[in-house]
C-alpha cells in the first residue's frame, strides 16, 4: 500500500513539472511570434503564471531589441539575482551596457562578473580590451592566468605588452581583434531555442 501511494505521489510531481514545462513552452512559442511590445506582453504574463530563466531571458532580450537597455538591464539583474548561475543574464547586462555607450558601467560590470567567474576566458578577455590602453595594473594577474592556460592568448601577451618589453616584442604585429561574443550578433549567441534544445540555459 505504501508503494501504491508513493507511486501516485510521484506520478503526480511528475504530471505537475511536465505541465509546467508545456505551459512555459506555450509563452516562449508565443512570444516569440510576437515582436516589440507584443512580445514583451507575452513574457510579462508568462512570468506572472509561471517564472523561469528563459521567460526571463526572453524578456530582457526583448528589450533590448526595442533599444529599451535599461529595462533590459533591470530584467536581466532581476533573473540573475533568482538564477544566479547562470552567466547568460550577465552577458545581457555586459551587452546593453556596452551597445548604449556607458563605457564606465560596463567596465564595473564586467568586474563584477570576473570576480564572480575568475576562471571563464571570455569574461576575462573582454576585461582585459577593457582595460586596453590605460596600463591598469589590475589587466597583469588576468593576463598571467590567461597565459597559463593558454600561452598564445593574445589579449593577454597585448595586455602584458603594456607593462613588459618581452611581451610587447612577441604581442601580433597586425592590430587585429578577436570578435566580443556579441559580436556576431546577440541573436547567435543568445538562442534561446538552441539553449532549450540543449536543455541548459548557462
Amino acid at each position: 500500500m505504501k508503494a501504491l501511494c508513493l507511486a501516485s505521489i510521484i506520478m503526480l510531481l511528475v504530471s505537475c513539472s511536465t505541465a509546467r514545462t508545456a505551459e512555459v513552452e506555450s509563452y516562449l512559442d508565443k512570444g516569440y511570434r510576437q515582436q516589440g511590445a507584443e512580445a514583451a506582453e507575452m513574457y510579462i504574463r508568462g512570468i506572472e503564471e509561471e517564472p523561469s530563466p528563459e521567460l526571463y531571458y526572453n524578456l530582457a532580450y526583448s528589450y533590448l531589441e526595442e533599444g529599451d537597455f535599461d529595462s533590459a538591464i533591470d530584467t536581466a539583474r532581476t533573473a540573475s539575482a533568482l538564477y544566479p548561475d547562470m552567466i547568460r543574464f550577465d552577458y545581457l547586462i555586459l551587452y546593453a551596457y556596452r551597445e548604449s555607450g556607458r563605457m564606465y558601467s560596463y567596465e564595473k560590470e564586467l568586474e563584477r562578473v570576473h570576480s564572480q567567474y575568475p576562471a571563464n576566458k571570455d569574461i576575462s578577455e573582454m576585461l582585459l580590451k577593457a582595460y586596453s590602453g590605460a596600463r591598469r595594473p589590475e589587466s597583469i594577474p588576468i593576463a598571467r592566468q590567461l597565459l597559463q592556460r593558454d600561452p598564445s592568448n593574445d589579449a593577454a601577451i597585448r595586455a602584458l605588452g603594456e607593462f613588459y618589453p618581452f611581451y610587447a616584442a612577441i604581442a601580433s604585429e597586425e592590430n587585429r581583434t578577436e570578435p566580443e561574443p556579441w559580436d556576431k550578433g546577440p541573436r547567435e549567441i543568445y538562442n534561446i531555442t538552441k539553449t532549450i534544445e540543449d536543455g541548459r540555459l548557462t
